[in-house]
């Protein structure tokens, strides 16, 4: 688990990833502008969120029946909390947790991962969820 510095303005980031490396660039590309802190325990997020207030989870995962309600857990105990999701999977229109992933996860982009796009999306949640 790595931490940035904290800045009273910045936004609290916590980001999932299984491939460290993946998550260290992601961390090294955010930790200007937000506060992030990443694991590579899925299973470590609930206690995580519990101890500390983020804005945003950024979870690296297939959207599978575990993720999916790990999201819908997160956004029950804080409905303003932004959950985005990247995979590789591409999500079919007949996906079998289409409204639960509708419900629980607030944006979906699929690799490769632009990171302007998260950028932006990060940009547009503050905008809307302040």
């Amino acid at each position: 688990m790595k931490r940035t510095q904290l800045n009273k303005m910045q936004k609290r980031i916590l980001f999932y990833s299984y491939d460290f490396s993946y998550g260290l660039s992601l961390l090294m590309f955010f930790s200007d502008n937000y506060y992030v802190t990443s694991t590579t325990d899925l299973d470590s997020i609930p206690k995580m969120f519990s101890k500390n207030k983020y804005d945003l989870i950024l979870i690296d995962e297939e959207p599978t029946d575990k993720v999916l309600s790990l999201c819908k857990y997160l956004k029950e105990k804080n409905p303003n909390l932004i959950i985005i999701l990247t995979c590789a999977y591409k999500l079919k229109d007949n996906h079998k947790n289409n409204k639960l992933i509708n419900k629980s996860i607030d944006f979906i982009f699929y690799k490769p991962v632009d990171l302007l796009e998260i950028s932006k999306a990060l940009h547009l949640s503050s905008v809307v969820y302040n």
